[in-house]
């Protein structure tokens, strides 16, 4: 995913295919491919929270390409992969929209809250970053005296 978000269109590209290649051959050979989907969102999160040189225009290049490879993967048509990529996608984008606004939104306390409550909704392959968002938010609303008894 690192890869994924460099603004070098070469490394994007090889970042992309070996990415998509990935979770094409996991779900081939017959593994949980609910396994990959939380893997990938668990590197999106740490890749967003960490990252100094995080490329968000790249990284959605990147997952727009993904997206591509299984529309267009003829051997796969058949099956239920290109849907679960491009749920995986779907989801992936709106991660990334939330986490970034998170940022703008900083000192509206209720807009905060409904983005984290989002990007918590968007971690449902991934029940410990489920879980620790919905912990973040108890903690903001404790903070801003938002508690209903």
């Amino acid at each position: 995913m690192k890869h994924c978000s460099s603004n070098i269109g070469a490394v994007r590209s090889q970042a992309s295919a070996s990415l998509y290649l990935l979770m094409r051959q996991n779900f081939e050979i017959g593994n949980n491919f609910a396994r990959v989907k939380m893997q990938v969102t668990m590197s999106l999160s740490s890749l967003v929270g960490t990252s100094q040189a995080f490329s968000e225009e790249s990284l959605r290049r990147s997952l727009k390409t993904i997206l591509v490879y299984a529309e267009d993967d003829s051997e796969l048509q058949d099956t239920t992969f290109p849907e679960q990529v491009k749920d995986l996608v779907f989801n992936l984008h709106m991660i990334l929209s939330d986490t970034v606004k998170m940022k703008e939104f900083q000192e509206d306390p209720e807009m905060l809250l409904d983005l984290m409550y989002r990007i918590a909704k968007g971690y449902q392959n991934s029940p410990d970053l489920r879980l620790t968002w919905l912990a973040n938010m108890a903690q903001k609303h404790m903070e801003e005296n938002f508690l209903c008894f």
